[in-house]
């Protein structure tokens, strides 16, 4: 058995037990804003290192859109 099998258990324990706590926090926009954000820029470093497939512009474009889209609806958040 090698250790990062232990890997997805970790982060969905995480996931589990984060989601719960931050959602009052930080709010549950922000919240599923970064899971989502945090899975599209996983799949890119998984592409890139495990499949070792280059990211095409699409996924590149998508993942900036993503992550723009999480400063702007952070950034109006912190106006109201």
């Amino acid at each position: 058995m090698e250790w990062w099998y232990l890997l997805p258990g970790i982060c969905g324990f995480a996931l589990v037990m984060g989601i719960p706590w931050a959602i009052p926090r930080i709010g549950a926009t922000r919240v599923f804003l970064f899971v989502v954000v945090g899975q599209m820029i996983a799949s890119l470093v998984w592409d890139l290192i495990v499949e070792k497939k280059t990211p095409d512009i699409q996924r590149l474009v998508g993942a900036a859109l993503a992550i723009g889209g999480l400063l702007v609806s952070s950034w109006g958040l912190n106006a109201a």
